[in-house]
């Protein structure tokens, strides 16, 4: 818990991270879901998260110690879960769900009008992978003298997405 609390919020991860968010959620274009100011200089947002994750962690801790259920502490967590999304939209704006159609107009290289109509994850899924680069099929490189180099590794208990796939190494 210690470890946990010292910063559970950071805007940096692995490579799966972001593309298990991507797989999850979907891509828009910036038109649709623009930069917020927080998103650019996301230092006093991500205080204010770490600070409330430090808090819930208290309470939640606090509760199981008292015997409280696993009912109760999950109820508690959505709760509090409810709170860091409602703070999140609040800086950054709510963004578009998976499956809520969204329309996108722009002009193409030629200055031909366009327009997409479609979820996140449509648009995800014929524009975010390229033939021959599907971005499940990357992972993320290192270096660790510990163990032996050109081999597969995993980093259990490392992930975002609750049943994503784990992170891989080379």
């Amino acid at each position: 818990m210690s470890f946990l609390n010292q910063a559970p919020v950071n805007d940096g991860g692995q490579w799966d991270m972001a593309y298990n968010i991507v797989e999850k959620y979907g891509i828009v274009p910036k038109t649709v879901y623009p930069e917020a100011f927080s998103s650019k200089a996301s230092s006093r947002m991500n205080w204010i998260i770490t600070a409330k994750l430090r808090e819930y962690a208290l309470v939640l801790r606090s509760k199981s110690k008292e015997g409280a259920s696993l009912t109760d502490l999950r109820s508690l967590k959505n709760k509090f879960m409810a709170e860091v999304y409602s703070t999140l939209c609040i800086t950054l704006g709510t963004p578009v769900k998976p499956d809520e159609k969204f329309t996108w107009e722009y002009y193409d290289k030629d200055k031909k009008y366009n327009k997409y109509t479609g979820t996140p994850l449509e648009f995800y899924a014929a524009y975010g992978r390229r033939k021959g680069m599907d971005p499940k099929d990357s992972f993320s490189l290192i270096n660790d003298p510990r163990n032996e180099y050109g081999k597969h590794y995993s980093v259990k208990h490392l992930g975002n997405v609750w049943g994503g796939p784990s992170v891989k190494c080379v």
